[in-house]
This record gives structure tokens, sequence and C-alpha cells, in this order.
């Protein structure tokens, strides 16, 4: 099921915005609902295409392998992320991109928690810069169309400005 730009890059948009207000809220209702939302956006993003899937699934991966899935809320949207992909078909996600991402998510995740704070070089990790550069790189490699980096860019836009008017 290939969604349209215009749906895969609002989906994106949805998801991390309401993935950001699932971790600002925790386990009150809000982050439930929050959680649900960001969970069914991200099943939606799964079932696309293996391109949204490797992107999703990478970054699934790599938060969970950094430690971040750390609050009742968001172990409920991994599950109906799971549920939502099951249920309307699962894209098959290109391996190669997953690890990529997978990787370049858990060198993010662990430098914003270690090195925000420090410097100029913290300033790259503050703003999770690595996996931006990763994307770029895969367009520019041609492992990755450039769709789908615009819509990992807006996932990842969306998480950072929620993040900083703090709904």
């Amino acid at each position: 099921m290939e969604l349209s730009i215009a749906l895969l890059l609002f989906i994106f948009t949805l998801g991390g915005i309401s993935l950001k207000l699932a971790d600002n809220y925790g386990n009150d209702a809000k982050g439930y609902i929050a959680a649900t939302i960001s969970g069914v956006c991200m099943g939606v993003l799964i079932s696309d295409s293996p391109s949204s899937s490797s992107i999703v699934l990478g970054i699934i991966v790599g938060v969970t392998l950094a430690g971040k899935v750390d609050q009742l809320n968001l172990f409920l949207g991994l599950v109906l992320t799971l549920i939502t992909a099951i249920t309307l078909g699962f894209s098959t996600p290109d391996i190669s991109l997953l690890t990529m991402i997978a990787v370049a998510t858990v060198i993010d995740e662990v430098g914003h928690n270690k090195l925000a704070s420090k410097g100029i070089f913290g300033k790259f990790f503050q703003f999770r810069m690595f996996l931006k550069i990763t994307m770029v790189l895969l367009v520019v490699l041609n492992l990755m169309r450039l769709v789908y980096a615009l819509s990992f860019l807006s996932f990842d836009v969306a998480y950072e400005i929620t993040d900083r008017i703090k709904i």
C-alpha cells in the first residue's frame, strides 16, 4: 500500500508529535492517548513500503537498544505499532537500511544522553544530527529515495518542535 506523498509526510509528522507527547506526558491519560496515536502512525508506516518500514523499525530498534522505551505508555505504543502493522499488512524492510538507521539511532541517543552538554561537539548530539546526516547520506548514496528522507525529517522536526513548545 504506498501512501501518497502528502499522506506519508502527514503521518510521519503526526508520529513525531505524538511520540514526543507520549514521552513528555508519561504514564498519565494524555501519555497513553499520545502513545496510541503514535503506535497507530508507526504501524501504518511499517505497512506503507519497505523504505518506511526500514525507517520506523530502525528507529524502534535503535531507541529500544538505547533504553528509551522506559515507560509503560511507550511499551503500549510499541504493541499497538505491531498490531497495526500486522492488521494492515507488514511491509518487509530492507535489512541493510534498517540496520544502518538502527545503528545511527543508537549513536544519536547515547550521544544525546552523554555528550549533549559538552561544548560544541555536544551541540551535534543535542540536536541528534548523526541520524539526520545518515539519512542525507542514504539519499546521496542512492540507498533511499528523497521522499522518505524528507518524511523522516518531518517526523524529526515535529518531534523537536513539540519538545520546545511544551504542549
